[in-house]
């Protein structure tokens, strides 16, 4: 806790900084079970970042987010109109229209939403699976946080 306070400390006094990095140092205790420790600690890192940029770079930002946003969605509806009329999810096919539709604009980018994408829905099919063989875990409601 004492590392933290320095840090902010510095960091208050150094306002001339282009971008403010506040970094948040916690510990955070879990439980082993197959371990004879009661517990163990781990040391987690988190950084928040806040960019003071001009007004023009700001909206060009914005307008780059909305762009991503469109083409995930896009990805996903394509995606989803697939599983739902049950003719498969041809992840090869949708990746190249959106590719074609949006490298104008994000480039290569455009591939690695179409590829997060595909991770996801990857994740609910491996789920799906499990599902079926009645292996499905129960969601734990008693989630540790920072």
């Amino acid at each position: 806790m004492g590392r933290l306070r320095k840090l902010r400390g510095r960091l208050k006094r150094n306002e001339q900084n282009v971008c403010l990095v506040y970094a948040h140092l916690a510990t955070k205790r879990r439980k082993k079970k197959d371990m004879k420790r009661k517990q163990k600690s781990m040391l987690t890192r988190t950084c928040r970042v806040r960019l003071a940029v001009e007004k023009e770079t700001e909206t060009k930002l914005f307008k780059l987010g909305d762009v991503f946003a469109k083409c995930w969605n896009e990805v996903n509806y394509l995606r989803r109109q697939q599983f739902f009329n049950k003719v498969g999810v041809d992840f090869a096919t949708t990746e190249r229209m959106i590719y074609e539709k949006y490298k104008n604009v994000l480039k290569v980018n455009a591939q690695q939403v179409a590829r997060k994408n595909a991770e996801a829905w990857k994740s609910f099919f491996k789920l799906l699976k499990l599902k079926k063989e009645n292996k499905a875990m129960l969601h734990n409601s008693k989630t540790t946080g920072i």
